[in-house]
């Protein structure tokens, strides 16, 4: 298990996650993915206690209403918006770390192996391309 590190834009929120596998990011295809990231999101899915940030006081959070009906809280940088993770509750108690906040998926250093919601990813998306 490697620990990785990384941060929003500004550098005010400092994360750090334990991760098993680098290649082992998830593309979310979702309506909710699509309408904040563009084209889908990519997360790793972590247990909470191999999660932590650094100083919380520029963390802020909203939440939505999930597929399962319960609300999905998601913490963002209130200094430069930046998504750090969500708390869906049916996978507590692991937390959906965007990806783009980790110093080494910036890098290349790791990818993605498997996509959720790919039956309505962009017609132009191949998911095929991503293996589980």
């Amino acid at each position: 298990m490697t620990t990785y590190t990384g941060s929003c834009d500004c550098g005010a929120i400092k994360v750090s996650a334990k991760i098993a596998d680098p290649q082992g990011g998830v593309a979310c295809h979702c309506g909710k993915c699509k309408s904040r990231y563009g084209v889908f999101c990519s997360v790793f899915v972590v247990p909470a206690t191999d999660f932590a940030i650094e100083d919380r006081s520029s963390l802020t959070s909203w939440a939505y209403k999930g597929d399962s009906g319960s609300p999905v809280p998601c913490y963002f940088c209130k200094t430069c918006g930046v998504n750090i993770y969500r708390e869906p509750a049916p996978l507590k108690p692991n937390v959906v770390l965007i990806a783009g906040v980790l110093d080494a998926w910036k890098e290349g250093k790791m990818g993605i192996s498997a996509s959720v919601c790919g039956d309505v990813a962009f017609p132009w998306v191949d998911v095929t391309t991503i293996k589980a």
